[in-house]
């Protein structure tokens, strides 16, 4: 007996779907078995330094890669920080916005976090620190100059110590503007 308009579609978390076609004997397809990013189209990437001036020595930083995950742990000597990474883009007539798993926040509000103290190493109890850096200020003709050079990156600083002496907290200032500088510019 033949079922050619009978099917059934079971849809699972994050993209995970089969679908059941039952023609003269049972058959099971498999539609799609894949990850919900995998579905998405590659976005273009462009390479991110943020450069935390005179950080306080001794304090553990890291970026924050997705919710909870660090990458990039270091301790500091009290010289200078310099986190280097890619985010995805997406640009358009309209507006820029950034991707990935090192961009947080809402669309219009994109940031990045550098954290430090015990958020990154639990046994360092004098902070718990959490910068939170603004993407905002990368206008869509810095980064369409930027991608065009082949070797460029875009770079800003800020205060690697707040008022108090301990590592930067919350949203801060960016010291510099988000610039375009070498991929092997050491600054």
């Amino acid at each position: 007996r033949r079922h050619s308009g009978l099917a059934a579609h079971f849809s699972g978390w994050r993209g995970f779907s089969i679908g059941l076609h039952y023609r003269s004997a049972l058959q099971v397809c498999i539609t799609g078995l894949h990850y919900h990013a995998a579905m998405r189209k590659q976005l273009p990437e462009v390479t991110l330094r943020i450069v935390l001036f005179s950080s306080p020595a001794g304090v553990p930083f890291a970026l924050q890669h997705g919710k909870a995950s660090l990458v990039d742990t270091t301790i500091s000597s009290g010289a200078d920080l310099a986190f280097t990474f890619s985010v995805g883009y997406l640009l358009t007539d309209e507006s820029l916005d950034f991707r990935g798993p090192f961009v947080q926040g809402p669309r219009g509000g994109r940031f990045v976090y550098i954290c430090s103290g015990e958020l990154v190493d639990p046994a360092y109890s004098a902070w718990r620190r959490r910068a939170k850096i603004p993407l905002g200020g990368i206008s869509a003709a810095l980064l369409s100059d930027c991608v065009s050079r082949k070797s460029g990156i875009l770079r800003t600083a800020i205060a690697g110590k707040s008022k108090d002496g301990g590592p930067p907290a919350a949203t801060v200032s960016l010291i510099d503007p988000w610039i375009i500088v070498a991929r092997n510019y050491s600054g």
